[in-house]
């Protein structure tokens, strides 16, 4: 009886970072704290095995398909927060900026 009232409750959570990187869109606020994340991002510069492209868009009214980022500094009106890590294995995914919007998105 307790562990089941236990497990009802634990499955309750939303956790954010059970989200599927590819599906990340919109705004992005990028905060100094990790325990203030969603997501604790790691961005690749010279790899091209990355789990997300990301274009930086300069409307947030466009940021509107995966991989679609507008940043902004308001973090209570970004859709999520992320950490830039320096160190990969700490990372929940790698992201890798491009500069053409066709090209954002999961490989």
């Amino acid at each position: 009886m307790l562990n089941s009232i236990l497990l009802s409750f634990l499955l309750s959570f939303n956790f954010a970072n059970t989200k599927n990187p590819c599906e990340i869109f919109g705004s992005v606020c990028i905060v100094s704290s990790q325990y203030n994340a969603d997501f604790i991002v790691y961005v690749e510069t010279e790899n091209d095995l990355v789990d997300l492209a990301v274009f930086k868009e300069t409307s947030k009214l466009f940021a509107d398909d995966e991989g679609i980022w507008f940043f902004t500094d308001a973090e209570n009106f970004a859709n999520y927060r992320i950490f830039i890590t320096q160190d990969r294995r700490m990372a929940d995914f790698t992201i890798q900026y491009v500069d053409e919007r066709a090209f954002a998105g999961c490989p």
